[in-house]
């Protein structure tokens, strides 16, 4: 028998990252999201535009990692996620843990995988078994199944390379996915709906994640929805019907003169 599946979400990530969004490019709600879409569907002008703009904030590669992952330029994709780390994004080291997988680049995914890990969990954590529903964990596991002896040394050496320059940076205090401005208006969820486990997903047990962009009018209701990245492509039509449904409003009771552009993480994981 297949028990219920419930996607976790925290609403914390929501308001923290909808300002990055927000700050990310000028114009309205509307236009910054009109941008963003474009660049995401690898419109050359609107790329061109969001990199200007890509080292003052991480969504902006996300957002360029994406539209070239979709182009198959991985290489170029990874450069893009290897920034947002740096800018601060750990999402961003997840990204970088799938994509390789993916690319069948196993010793860079098990490296990005286990820094994830650890910056999640501590080591009492992951052997209690705290870990085991984590998407990194289930990244990791599904490389050693593919790793020789060798290549799991050189995934643990370059785990600690990465780690050390993410350090060095985070340490010079550049962090641009949480910076904001004072005149935004924050949000906060008064209706949400819950994605639909995929079936197929279920029937294989595997948790995934969505990253998304939402835009919001100022009545607090969703307009449009893109999926940015996902685990697997059987996570984005559940992840997209249900954010449709989403029902925002102002935080402390401040009337927005504009509505918003939000990003959202949506976890998948079977109980």
């Amino acid at each position: 028998m297949i028990s219920t599946y419930l996607p976790q979400m925290t609403l914390a990530g929501l308001i923290l990252l909808a300002s990055s969004l927000n700050a990310a490019v000028e114009g309205t709600a509307a236009e910054r999201y009109d941008l963003l879409e474009k660049a995401l569907n690898g419109d050359p002008e609107a790329m061109a535009t969001v990199e200007q703009e890509a080292a003052s904030s991480c969504f902006n590669r996300w957002i360029l990692g994406s539209a070239l992952h979709r182009q198959q330029k991985t290489d170029q994709a990874i450069e893009q996620f290897v920034a947002a780390a740096r800018q601060g994004d750990v999402r961003a080291v997840l990204a970088l843990a799938d994509i390789n997988r993916k690319a069948r680049r196993l010793v860079d995914s098990y490296a990005w995988a286990q820094i994830w890990l650890l910056s999640h969990f501590d080591m009492r954590q992951i052997q209690a078994g705290e870990a085991n529903q984590d998407a990194g964990m289930a990244l990791l596991r599904a490389n050693l199944e593919d790793m020789t002896d060798s290549q799991i040394e050189q995934a643990e050496t370059l785990a600690l390379e990465y780690q050390e320059q993410l350090n060095e940076l985070r340490n010079e205090g550049s962090n641009a996915c949480s910076r904001t401005t004072a005149s935004e208006v924050e949000w906060e969820s008064e209706h949400r709906r819950q994605p639909r486990y995929p079936a197929s997903m279920a029937r294989q047990r595997k948790n995934g994640w969505t990253h998304s962009m939402l835009l919001i009018n100022q009545a607090g209701e969703v307009e449009r929805v893109a999926v940015i990245y996902s685990s697997n492509s059987a996570f984005e039509r559940p992840t997209q019907r249900a954010l449709e449904r989403w029902q925002f409003r102002p935080k402390d009771g401040i009337q927005p003169e504009d509505g918003a552009s939000f990003v959202q993480t949506i976890e998948y994981v079977m109980e």
